[in-house]
């Protein structure tokens, strides 16, 4: 399950924070867990493919489905006031083209992330 912005909307600032930080750190786990640790560090622009198909057939907004998985876009990037993975320099528009692809279910709910470098 993502944190999305409506299940943390009315939650205490100090509550929404350790949640967060609960996250990004499970990301964390979970990425060294399926790369054995070893990633690539792109320091150019780089286009983020994000795949996620849920169990169900419902529709989703796009928008929420990447706001939900901001988090994982923040762990990914390289960040010194917070432990980052340092995958890449920057998460700005300028940067990091965030591409979205929901897969149709049904199905097991999954996530697959994609990182390219991407040619100025």
């Amino acid at each position: 399950m993502h944190l999305t912005e409506n299940a943390t909307r009315r939650l205490h600032w100090a509550v929404k924070h350790r949640l967060v930080k609960a996250e990004r750190e499970r990301f964390a786990w979970l990425m060294q867990a399926a790369t054995s640790g070893e990633y690539p560090a792109f320091r150019g622009p780089v286009l983020l493919r994000l795949a996620v198909r849920f169990q169900d057939r419902r529709r989703r907004d796009e928008d929420n489905i990447q706001q939900a998985l901001k988090n994982w876009i923040d762990t990914m990037r390289v960040n010194d006031s917070e432990p980052s993975l340092g995958i890449f320099l920057d998460d700005s528009a300028q940067n990091c083209h965030v591409e979205l692809v929901v897969e149709p279910g049904p199905g097991p709910e999954r996530t697959i992330i994609t990182i390219e470098e991407v040619q100025r």
